[in-house]
């Protein structure tokens, strides 16, 4: 007669782990051996650190969703930031999908976590951390599943009906509405934060590209410059400034950003994206030698500079200067959120637009994302 398994317990939490769970559905604990079951602890001691498993898993998930690897990685032409706080270290190294792989979801269990800590959290209203904790795990989560931005916003929102000055929950504000790209919005809660801490670094760059975003390159050049002035090496904002004088039609002055972002840039990473957008201006002021290259040049370095499609670029077949094909393997395009896709297709088309207009081409450009095992076209970029 078969041996009866011995029940599991969580080691954190002293909850009865199910069958063929992955982590605790009390606190998101990951499955470990089996144990004897441990005292259970108390709820306060849960959402301590319940948060930081959920966002490890979430931020695992970033290996194979496109949306959070593109979002934190923009690519060399358009602007960084984005003022988060300190995420934890993922409990699983991610996996990339193949490019057959269904949509991406959040685990059952990890959802489970989340809807406990929403309990948890409606249990004690004036508890602000439980509700901040809740609010930046909703987040995370929204980078996946857009509909957890609307609760993430409700989460804050909750936090400054009971302390309108909380800065956590108005930075949260405005980076909920800057990934949704609503620039009104995430002013208004950026500008809040600002007259409470106004010493933010961080943030006054991200409220100066909100106003990039919504077409008012003078106002985020004079943020940047301010925040340049009280720090020379704020690299993010040296960055951003050269965007913002390419948007506002000074090409001349945005290579010279680009020339001294180069000097700061704090890592190999930041160097190479400062080093492809001044690729992709030119490299060198009017009046000096004309930058070598060609059409195909140009937007062949839009894609393999890119932080997410550059590593996956099997090849660039060209047909014609006004047609090619972009191979990539492993591209996890099916994954991706619509929300994600709608912005991944823009800013590869803003890239092909520039191009054009740099070396002054009128006639349509039609580039396809290829699939390298099946050959199916994954989707057009033209201009």
């Amino acid at each position: 007669m078969p041996e009866a398994k011995q029940a599991r317990f969580c080691s954190q939490c002293g909850a009865q782990i199910q069958a063929g769970a992955a982590f605790c559905t009390e606190c998101g604990t990951p499955v470990g051996k089996t144990a004897a079951p441990p005292a259970r602890k108390d709820p306060e001691a849960l959402r301590q650190w319940a948060p930081l498993i959920v966002v490890g898993v979430l931020l695992a998930l970033g290996g194979i969703v496109v949306g959070i690897g593109y979002s934190n990685q923009p690519p060399p032409n358009q602007p960084i930031g984005r003022n988060r706080p300190p995420a934890a270290q993922a409990a699983a190294p991610g996996q990339q999908m193949p490019s057959d792989h269904p949509p991406v979801e959040i685990p059952e269990d990890v959802l489970k976590v989340i809807v406990r800590m929403e309990k948890l959290a409606a249990e004690q209203p004036g508890n602000l951390e439980a509700w901040k904790q809740l609010a930046f795990v909703q987040y995370r989560a929204g980078q996946i599943q857009p509909k957890y931005l609307d609760k993430s916003e409700a989460s804050y929102l909750h936090v400054l009906g009971v302390d309108a000055n909380d800065l956590d929950a108005l930075r949260g504000l405005g980076n909920v509405a800057y990934d949704r790209n609503d620039p009104t919005k995430a002013l208004e809660h950026y500008k809040r934060y600002l007259e409470i801490e106004p010493g933010d670094k961080a943030v006054r760059t991200d409220m100066g590209t909100m106003l990039l975003s919504a077409q008012q390159p003078a106002k985020a050049i004079d943020i940047y410059r301010g925040v340049l002035q009280e720090d020379p090496t704020f690299f993010q904002a040296q960055f951003n400034l050269a965007i913002a004088y390419r948007a506002g039609g000074e090409d001349e002055l945005a290579v010279a950003a680009l020339q001294r972002a180069k000097e700061i840039a704090p890592d190999d990473d930041a160097r190479k994206r400062v080093e492809a957008l001044l690729a992709h201006v030119g490299g060198a002021p009017s009046g000096q030698a004309a930058p070598t290259g060609s059409l195909r040049d140009a937007i062949e370095a839009v894609f393999r500079s890119h932080p997410i499609v550059g590593p996956r670029i099997d090849a660039i077949r060209w047909e014609s200067d006004q047609k090619a094909d972009v191979v990539l393997r492993e591209f996890p395009m099916q994954g991706m959120p619509p929300m994600v896709r709608e912005k991944f297709i823009s800013r590869l088309t803003s890239g092909v637009r520039e191009s054009k207009k740099r070396f002054a081409f009128t006639d349509p450009v039609s580039i396809d994302i290829v699939d390298a095992t099946s050959g199916e076209t994954m989707v057009n970029i033209s201009d």
